[in-house]
């Protein structure tokens, strides 16, 4: 299952496009900002995020209705960094270097870990490019989000400058923002995209980006989302606004086997009460996917049973939905 929290704020740090700096433990510590330099285990852990075990080199991932000639790959480097989850196309009998990508992204890092670049990649083609800049003036020690979609829920610490460029292809790309930290003095973080006219306003619960609101320059004002944390900056509660003011999505979240678990998801009308669609969810004692429900315009209600491996990863995901949703998976270990 793909962990979908911090809508809102995701929708707005998508991607981008310029050369990052590397930044030093120096550079991260601000003390005008009047954020405290806390330091998330869970956030620094790529492992953790993919709720996988021990230092994990490879996972090949297929489904049942495409074992034949699909699967999805996560390579991670030697310090645990994640440098690509996609989906390829086989082109032999079994995963290789020249497979096809279908879908995915692909990762860098500076020296200190801190992610520099996100690609989104359709068809081989790149699609979307976020780039991160991190220190200068206006340094911080919040924990940013950076994440191109919501599938994939992400906090890097310290980050000053978002640029986030589509591609259209035939060379043609249109840079969507530009994102520059102003100001981190006091208990307030602001990005400005002067392109836009637009600025980001970050309220931190400690060192975490506890609520969004964004201005234009024409005067509009609105709350993105607010999110509350628990210990290790684990979410517990997100309110989103995406759908603007009148309606809200409302993610509640637990930590099972020291994984994020996401328990449910419910968008409502603000006005009404009226309950859009839902999500259920409950986990199994490793961690993993136990249950999901699913109420809207039609109904589903689906449980999973696992496998293992000597590490406690799971290597088959059985689906009641039947034989062609079950899910096996392989992997490479480091040590």
């Amino acid at each position: 299952m793909k962990i979908t929290g911090l809508a809102a704020i995701a929708l707005l740090m998508l991607s981008a496009a310029t050369l990052m700096n590397s930044c030093s433990k120096d550079e991260l510590d601000n003390p005008e900002s009047g954020i405290p330099n806390e330091t998330s285990s869970f956030w620094e852990s790529d492992y953790r995020r993919h709720s996988l075990n021990d230092r994990v080199k490879t996972v090949i991932e297929q489904d049942g209705g495409d074992i034949s000639y699909r699967y999805r790959k996560m390579t991670f480097d030697q310090k645990g960094n994640l440098l690509e989850d996609v989906k390829y196309k086989l082109k032999g009998s079994q995963p290789g270097n020249d497979d096809e990508i279908i879908e995915g992204l692909m990762f860098a890092y500076n020296a200190q870990n801190r992610m520099t670049k996100c690609e989104y990649y359709i068809s081989g083609k790149l699609v979307e490019l976020a780039e991160f800049t991190y220190g200068g003036a206006n340094s911080h020690n919040v924990y940013i989000p950076s994440n191109i979609f919501v599938e994939d829920l992400r906090l890097q610490k310290g980050i000053t400058g978002i640029v986030y460029t589509h591609f259209w292809g035939e060379g043609n790309s249109e840079k969507y923002f530009n994102l520059q930290c102003t100001s981190a003095k006091g208990n307030e973080l602001i990005f400005r995209d002067n392109d836009k006219g637009t600025t980001y306003t970050f309220t931190p619960q400690g060192a975490y980006p506890a609520k969004l609101d964004v201005a234009n320059d024409k005067g509009d004002e609105m709350t993105i989302a607010d999110i509350v944390f628990g210990s290790d900056g684990i979410p517990t509660t997100l309110h989103s606004f995406i759908n603007g003011n009148d309606n809200i999505l409302t993610v509640e979240y637990n930590v099972k086997e020291g994984f994020l678990a996401m328990t449910s998801v419910v968008s409502k009308r603000i006005s009404t009460g009226e309950v859009g669609y839902s999500y259920q969810y409950t986990y199994n004692d490793h961690g993993y996917l136990a249950t999901e429900k699913y109420n809207g315009n039609y109904t589903y209600d689906y449980s999973y049973t696992y496998e293992y491996d000597a590490k406690g990863n799971w290597t088959k995901q059985t689906s009641s939905r039947g034989s062609w949703y079950n899910t096996t998976r392989t992997y490479e270990y480091w040590n």
